[in-house]
């Protein structure tokens, strides 16, 4: 699912975030180019704890047109039980290139 960016170039392919959201396996190293066709809030799940807490999701909000590049993500505070990423989309606006080096 994840696009190398290579020398010559990427022409990123875009995949909206749907109700149930979005999920990508995760090396650490791979990031997100994510656009708004409306006003919309991206949220990286954060399923970390340590001693009994929780880390807050990462939530950017975004107006209409708005582009934003977000990671890399590190393994440890991004990854769920099975070394995926989950990106939620409160108005299902957004769309996002999964990207890699």
């Amino acid at each position: 699912m994840a696009e190398k960016i290579v020398p010559a170039g990427l022409e990123a392919t875009y995949e909206a975030i749907g109700s149930e959201g979005l999920e990508f396996t995760n090396s650490g190293s791979m990031f997100i180019h994510a656009k708004a066709a409306a006003s919309d809030t991206l949220t990286i799940v954060t399923p970390f704890q340590a001693e009994g807490l929780e880390l807050a999701d990462r939530e950017i909000v975004m107006g209409t047109g708005d582009e934003v590049f977000v990671g890399p993500f590190s393994r440890q505070l991004y990854n769920d039980s099975t070394g995926k990423v989950k990106l939620l989309s409160a108005n299902e606006e957004i769309t996002v290139a999964i990207l890699t080096l």
